[in-house]
């Protein structure tokens, strides 16, 4: 599949003669639209309640009966146009900041006992999920690790063919969705997804409640009723980076462990001023 720079220069290379006359549409986000009353309708109310508006509800007003419900049906219809398959045999990473250079034996790397699993953005208090990075430096960045860390990476490989639900519109694929004849049910409600996966990759800070999980917690789980093995999205924490929550960690095997010490922190920051000066320290 081509990538987003790529498309650009290739675009950028049939128009060449006429780019001055494209750039603005080369360099600005593009929407899509549809002149169909009926469907501009739709996008006003995506999925006929807003993420506020359902997340208010769930954390602070009703937990299991909501008084404005989600369109599940519509949900579930629009989930399966993520679906994403990985094949027996890919592995995936998890990092644990070790105490010392030993580091942890594989064992004590997989997901926690169900009895020992607090709440985290998937998956709920007292169910425990395995949470995998597709590299050793996404899940350096997930752990967190600061300098002169000694981090535990343990390998783990997918024992079977396995579903997930793919959430990153950076890599689905819309040649396929067009196919399907589902493309344009995608993009209508894209905005939903999109706010699923940035509330799935946060990063979890001490200062959250449980309570501020519900709503991704709500959606995994439907997710995970509709058989699917896990949720893919990509990292907040690392560009480059994808992150799956698994609800089936039994699939997965753990194979290997290496212990890394952290040399060096490179930070990138903006300084908050009128001026909007943006500088890079490494």
């Amino acid at each position: 599949m081509i990538d987003t720079n790529n498309v650009k220069q290739l675009i950028s290379e049939i128009i060449r003669d006429d780019i001055a006359d494209y750039q603005n549409l080369l360099n600005n986000p593009v929407q899509l639209k549809f002149h169909n009353s009926g469907v501009e309708e739709d996008l006003n109310q995506t999925l006929f309640l807003s993420w506020d508006k359902f997340s208010e509800e769930i954390k602070t007003v009703n937990r299991f009966h909501l008084k404005n419900p989600l369109d599940l049906e519509k949900l579930k219809s629009l989930f399966k146009h993520f679906q994403k398959d990985l094949p027996k045999g890919k592995k995936f990473y998890r990092a644990r900041i070790t105490d010392n250079s030993k580091g942890y034996e594989i064992a004590q790397m997989g997901n926690p006992p169900n009895t020992s699993a607090k709440s985290g953005r998937a998956n709920p208090n007292g169910i425990s999920y395995l949470y995998l990075a597709n590299d050793i430096t996404t899940t350096l960045y997930e752990v967190r690790a600061s300098l002169f860390d000694y981090v535990t990476v343990g390998t783990f490989r997918l024992e079977e063919n396995i579903s997930v639900v793919n959430l990153s519109r950076f890599t689905y694929d819309v040649f396929r969705l067009a196919e399907l004849e589902s493309l344009e049910e995608v993009m209508i409600h894209g905005s939903f997804i999109d706010k699923l996966e940035q509330e799935l990759s946060k990063p979890r800070r001490r200062s959250d409640s449980e309570l501020d999980y519900l709503p991704t917690q709500y959606l995994s789980e439907l997710i995970k009723s509709m058989g699917f093995d896990g949720i893919e999205f990509k990292s907040s924490l690392y560009q480059n980076g994808v992150n799956l929550a698994i609800f089936n960690p039994h699939k997965f095997k753990g194979i290997d462990v290496s212990v890394y010490d952290i040399e060096n922190i490179k930070l990138d920051f903006t300084e908050l001023d009128s001026d909007e000066t943006s500088v890079e320290k490494e």
